[in-house]
């Protein structure tokens, strides 16, 4: 189970993970709002990617079924989220019932914001894995007019004379930020690795 912490997001994954699931012989089911199948099929493979608060419904559904036999990965990512005061408390919930009920399952924690990580490692009995690599380097600036401004006030690039249609360059910054991203691997630059569960 792959756990993200918005609907857009595992919207997201759900389908750039189906082709390899149909390559690795598995299917794959997105769990958000009244979305996903349950109780679950019967199914020898399958990989469900679901919001938080779906994932402990999901995992609530296979307690009742005694079907937590299935459960052998679980990967959360935005961990941090377990600091946030509305979902917070869902995915600690979560994740201690992972822990409770599912000792011989994979639990794999990522987060590039965790600022206790030991606190949080301790908690799940985990050991850290920490990578300082970005697969992307991370510019900060500030677009004034059609100047790219650093931290330091430095103008860093100026922007072509902007078309009616994107009169703001909003497009141009954004689809550069994408194609960028695009063979980004979702686990890199993050912070921790839990496999002793």
């Amino acid at each position: 189970m792959l756990v993200e912490p918005y609907v857009s997001i595992t919207v997201e994954k759900t389908e750039s993970l189906r082709p390899f699931g149909e390559v690795m012989g598995f299917e794959v089911e997105a769990f958000h709002g009244h979305f996903g199948q349950l109780p679950l099929p019967k199914r020898t493979r399958q990989l469900g990617v679901a919001t938080i608060e779906r994932a402990e419904k999901v995992l609530s559904v296979m307690i009742e079924e005694d079907r937590l036999d299935e459960l052998r990965l679980v990967v959360v990512d935005e961990l941090h989220f377990c600091g946030e005061s509305g979902r917070g408390p869902i995915l600690e919930v979560f994740l201690t019932r992972v822990r409770r009920f599912c000792p011989h399952a994979q639990v794999i924690c990522m987060s590039a914001t965790v600022p206790n990580l030991e606190d949080f490692a301790s908690w799940l009995d985990a050991e850290i894995f920490q990578c300082s690599f970005r697969p992307v380097e991370l510019i900060n600036s500030v677009k004034c007019g059609r100047n790219l401004i650093d931290g330091n006030g430095k103008i860093v690039r100026t922007l072509p004379v902007a078309d009616k249609e994107d009169a703001d360059h909003l497009h141009l910054l954004v689809s550069e930020v994408r194609t960028l991203l695009d063979p980004a691997v979702v686990a890199n630059g993050r912070a921790r690795i839990s496999d002793s569960l």
